[in-house]
């Protein structure tokens, strides 16, 4: 079982509750904000928690996504954690058509759009590559 961090923009909402079910339903923890942070909790100190203890964060990239800094602020959090600790894993997904930001621009993404056979499709690859990823890390010396 993971713990996935799911780094969104709100306006993509919808389509990361799903992603969040699908995880759920895998076994895995996901990291959502609205079933996260609670009402009285610093918002920030909260997303800070969250990063520190996940294993994977999944960024959600859209246009929306690509223009909040929330988003900007957690993928370069994540992205220099996955430097410093080779611990934690950016796996980025397309909600539509952009390009990825240059911090990421290196890694392989998947596509969840533009239809609901590739977003099962792009589920079914995300889940495969989250084993493979945990698989690889357990017979690494």
């Amino acid at each position: 079982m993971a713990r996935i961090f799911l780094s969104h923009a709100s306006p993509d909402k919808p389509t990361v509750r799903r992603i969040a079910e699908a995880l759920r339903v895998a076994g895995h923890e996901p990291w959502l904000d609205e079933q996260e942070i609670l009402v009285g909790d610093s918002i920030p100190g909260a997303v800070e928690r969250g990063l520190q203890s996940t294993d994977y964060v999944i960024v959600c990239l859209s246009r929306a996504a690509l223009a909040s800094g929330w988003v900007n602020s957690e993928l370069h959090g994540s992205v220099m954690k996955q430097f410093s600790s080779k611990m934690t894993r950016v796996l980025p997904v397309r909600l539509e058509e952009v390009s990825p930001p240059s911090i990421i621009a290196h890694i392989l993404y998947v596509d969840l759009y533009p239809d609901e056979e590739t977003f099962r499709r792009g589920i079914d690859r995300l889940m495969r590559s989250i084993d493979g990823h945990a698989a690889r890390a357990v017979t690494r010396p």
